[in-house]
């Protein structure tokens, strides 16, 4: 990866968490909070939807997770965050957002590219709470039998912390996690303020920096 590129994204923020625990409402709670700077968000599981839909297998959550272990299992834990990475350079923006973290060696592979720009947010919310989400959203990829969708849920919070899900792992490394236990306003304006409390502390260790450069000249 170039370095150009590395520095193009003066924020990185990444979302973990189950299944229907909020990461979509943090996307827009984010996009809000920083609403006049260039943002690119990008889901890793869309590449792996690309693997699936190539290989002409059925779209849900089991082929979905046997595509994205496998790329894991061959080639590295951080292989989809790696895929993600070499195709940045036809894309742009100040913030990166990369959602749907899976594995710990995905956040792993975020930190050696972003360093300290990388923020690391674990949504999360009650199990019933999320199997009727799911329910409600009707996603191809989502069962509609409460009982597979549970059973998924399951899988993912510790498949196989190695190349396969590892939900509880990943929010271990966060930075921040949101519950779920607010509501949807108290929820946005906690992550907001997560948001904003990154960017700030960034920008005053930048600011610290070229001040001492300054000096140094």
């Amino acid at each position: 990866m170039n370095v150009a590129l590395k520095t193009s994204y003066q924020y990185v923020i990444g979302l973990t968490g189950p299944i229907a625990s909020g990461k979509g409402l943090a996307v827009k709670a984010i996009r809000e909070e920083l609403g006049d700077r260039s943002i690119q968000s990008i889901l890793l599981s869309d590449y792996i939807r690309e693997v699936v839909r190539a290989e002409g297998l059925p779209l849900n959550r089991d082929t979905l997770r046997e595509a994205g272990n496998a790329k894991r299992k061959e080639q590295g834990p951080g292989a989809w965050v790696e895929e993600m990475l070499s195709r940045l350079p036809t894309l742009g923006g100040t913030v990166l957002i990369v959602d749907s973290i899976r594995n710990p060696g995905e956040i792993e592979a975020l930190h050696r590219a972003f360093g300290e720009r990388l923020f690391v947010i674990a949504t999360d919310a009650p199990v019933e709470d999320r199997i009727e989400r799911v329910l409600m959203r009707a996603r191809l990829d989502d069962s509609t039998d409460p009982v597979e969708v549970e059973r998924a849920m399951r899988i993912e919070m510790e498949d196989n912390p190695e190349y396969g899900f590892a939900i509880e792992r990943c929010r271990e490394m966060a930075d921040a996690v949101s519950l779920g236990k607010e509501s949807k306003q108290e929820r946005v304006a906690e992550i907001q303020e997560r948001v904003r409390a990154f960017v700030e502390g960034l920008e005053e260790t930048e600011a610290r920096r070229e001040l001492r450069r300054g000096r140094a000249a």
